[in-house]
């Protein structure tokens, strides 16, 4: 099978359900040849991921995944916002404090993310600084989803299975397919997302196989290389909220939710501790303009990922305007502050 995949690769011939089935299953168990798993990688990559390719690794990594059930959340919206990662900017967590406005604001969140990879603080490192246990069980998972509307769902926990590939990942030395499935494989299986995605070529991919999935999904990307919506620069947005699964490509800007450019400086992070106390001054209403904005111009697509189970999103300045105004006046009524500390004597 490998050469036939490797004949496909070389060819630039998209692989087959049957061959990417064969691939991520080899690469996920003990028994994975290194070489192939180098050459498969690179070649894919040199190939260029398609959203079918990307949605099928997807369900082999969720099927290897530790399950997660969710009875009681079914009929539920449920969002994660977790992105790739990756930028290189070192902001502060915006993902992090964009689920807690969302949950705050009464939709339940199933946070999936992992330590830093390539900044000072990764989710779960600012989460393990906030007293959040990150590698809690099912039944607090579960509890603390109820009650709190988040729980924070450890990547390391929940896929015992990308053990077996992370040496090979770390000595290839660039970023694989791997680093894109990581936001897609929440085991909980949300069904809606907001997803930032930190390298060009596979943002609309990601959207795709979103969209094929049934997720109400936005990836996103600034033009600056942030895999957040950025408030010093135009973001590019792909949007999968149709009934028809079709992806809208546009672009907003800070001039689209009444704002001026700001520079990245005013939202920069730093060790978990540092970034821990950035969420905390949030939660609290206490945070500076420019860090209410960063994280509010977010929350505001994550409402509209949202609002697309029960509405019309087809006026997508109009209602992100109106979801901006929102999350604005939730971050600022100080409210999140009830559920940042529900969740942490839940999740602990």
């Amino acid at each position: 099978m490998w050469e036939k995949i490797f004949q496909s690769l070389d060819s630039k011939i998209d692989l087959s359900s049957e061959q990417i089935d064969f691939a991520f299953s080899e690469m996920l168990s003990e028994n994975l040849q290194s070489e192939y798993v180098k050459r498969f990688l690179e070649s894919l990559k040199l190939k260029g991921e398609t959203a079918s390719e990307v949605k099928e690794a997807t369900e082999i990594i969720l099927e290897k995944a530790i399950p997660f059930a969710t009875e009681g959340f079914q009929d539920e919206t449920t969002i994660d916002t977790c992105g790739t990662g990756g930028d290189g900017l070192h902001t502060l967590n915006i993902s992090t404090m964009v689920a807690l406005v969302i949950a705050a604001s009464g939709t339940t969140v199933f946070k999936h993310g992992n330590r830093a990879a390539s900044s000072k603080s990764g989710s779960a490192d600012v989460l393990e600084a906030l007293g959040i246990n990150i590698n809690a069980d099912v039944v607090a998972l579960r509890q603390s989803a109820s009650e709190a509307n988040i729980a924070f769902l450890f990547a390391q926990a929940f896929h015992p299975a990308l053990r077996f590939v992370a040496p090979i990942r770390r000595e290839l030395g660039f970023r694989t397919i791997f680093n894109y499935l990581g936001p897609l494989a929440n085991p909980a299986r949300p069904n809606t997302q907001i997803v930032g995605v930190s390298e060009l070529r596979l943002a609309g991919v990601v959207a795709e196989s979103l969209s094929q999935r049934g997720v109400k999904a936005i990836v996103l990307r600034g033009q600056d290389g942030l895999d957040e919506v950025s408030i010093a620069a135009p973001t590019d947005l792909w949007i999968a909220l149709y009934p028809d699964q079709t992806v809208r490509h546009i672009q907003i800007s800070p001039e689209s939710f009444g704002e001026k450019p700001r520079s990245l400086e005013e939202i920069r992070g730093g060790e978990p501790s540092h970034n821990a106390e950035a969420i905390i001054t949030l939660a609290q209403g206490k945070a500076s303009d420019a860090i209410t904005s960063a994280v509010a111009m977010n929350a505001a697509l994550a409402l509209l990922a949202i609002g697309a189970h029960s509405k019309e999103t087809s006026d997508v300045q109009r209602l992100i305007l109106e979801n901006y105004a929102y999350a604005q006046d939730t971050i600022r009524s100080g409210t999140i502050e009830k559920t940042l500390t529900k969740w942490q004597s839940l999740q602990k």
